[in-house]
């Protein structure tokens, strides 16, 4: 399972009980408190929002982190690839 397949199912999971998503929160849910992997949590979730997977909301600065959901389709199809 890739960075990008780990983020999307963590966003699909988790969206619904923490709300919105930070690229912080994702790297501490997958690689606890851990900053090392921060870096590479940032690149994977803009390249996703590059590719249409994820939505990025807020103006990304310090006091607005961006905040990420799952685009409707791609949220579908992740629970069919997942369920098989």
């Amino acid at each position: 399972m890739t960075i990008a397949d780990k983020i999307l199912d963590l966003v699909d999971r988790k969206q619904h009980l923490y709300g919105l998503l930070t690229e912080q929160d994702i790297a501490e849910f997958l690689y606890g408190q851990n900053n090392a992997y921060q870096q590479l949590v940032n690149a994977a979730c803009r390249k996703l929002v590059d590719e249409g997977r994820l939505v990025r909301d807020n103006g990304g600065g310090p006091n607005d982190p961006y905040t990420y959901t799952l685009r409707p389709l791609a949220r579908r199809k992740l629970r069919i690839v997942i369920s098989q």
